[in-house]
């Protein structure tokens, strides 16, 4: 079996389970079973999905989905108590109206359940309610598009909606420091980032007095821990980036060390040659 659960989609399913205020809330899926590699959809990842005949699969032709980080699934199941299905359909409503939320673009589609009458498919994409099957009332659907699998923004994205997070402060603690030029810090002039450092190919460390690192790679770790921390993605690790290394090794259970060696990598999906 081909498909692979990416870091950011751990942890959402984490953040489902254990953060987001659903007392009765327990991952029940997220890999795919035989049962959805026979049918497909967004379990499945778009390799499993051309090994077993269904590369034309609805989760692989739409924009956003179309042959995207082919190797890892985009859905995850979590089975609620009736209150908290309740809860968890008020907190996704106002946001699936709001064509205006910056967090509508990483949702595909949200299988819930109001508390009475049919289970519901909210599909942010085309805007549509359908009726999703039974099942439904008693346990979510989460799509995320597969473009923003290895994205973390994306999971944190999903978390504020789930946790009934308002749109203001999200948009306060994750948009304004990137739009912002009054209250993002400068870059420093230099050094310039080094564009040949792929992500995975060495040990990222701060050192004062030493020779600041710079490329690609820092930027893509920057990306990845999200502005409200790390900063704009300047590609550069100073301190700042140091101080965010060791938050996310920290929310991560990982030794917080602040060097992005290759556990650290690993956990953000990354394959490491270090």
């Amino acid at each position: 079996m081909a498909t692979l659960v990416s870091a950011p989609m751990r942890l959402l399913a984490d953040g489902y389970a254990n953060n987001a205020g659903f007392l009765s809330a327990v991952l029940s899926g997220i890999a795919p079973d035989t049962r959805h590699l026979d049918n497909g959809g967004y379990h499945c990842s778009v390799e499993d999905l051309r090994k077993h005949g269904n590369s034309r699969d609805y989760s692989n032709v739409r924009p956003d989905d179309k042959d995207f980080n082919p190797k890892y699934g985009a859905a995850l199941d979590v089975t609620m108590s009736r209150a908290d299905m309740i809860r968890h359909f008020k907190r996704v409503w106002p946001v699936f109206k709001d064509h205006d939320d910056p967090r509508r673009k990483y949702f595909n589609a949200v299988n819930t359940w109001p508390g009475a009458g049919d289970a519901v498919r909210l599909d942010f994409v085309t805007g549509k309610v359908g009726r999703a099957s039974d099942d439904h009332k008693w346990h979510v659907h989460d799509e995320l598009k597969r473009r923003y699998l290895l994205d973390a923004k994306a999971a944190r994205a999903k978390l504020s909606v789930v946790t009934g997070e308002s749109k203001a402060a999200w948009i306060a603690r994750e948009e304004m420091p990137a739009k912002s030029g009054s209250s993002a810090p400068k870059p420093p002039a230099k050094p310039a980032p080094v564009i040949r450092h792929v992500p995975g190919s060495r040990v990222l460390q701060y050192v004062p007095g030493r020779t600041v690192l710079s490329g690609e790679d820092v930027a893509f770790v920057q990306r990845y821990i999200g502005a409200s921390k790390a900063g704009p993605a300047d590609g550069v690790a100073g301190a700042k980036f140091r101080a965010a290394v060791i938050w996310y090794q920290k929310l991560r259970g990982l030794t917080a060390d602040g060097q992005v060696g290759h556990n650290t990598w690993a956990s953000m999906g990354v394959q490491s040659k270090v």
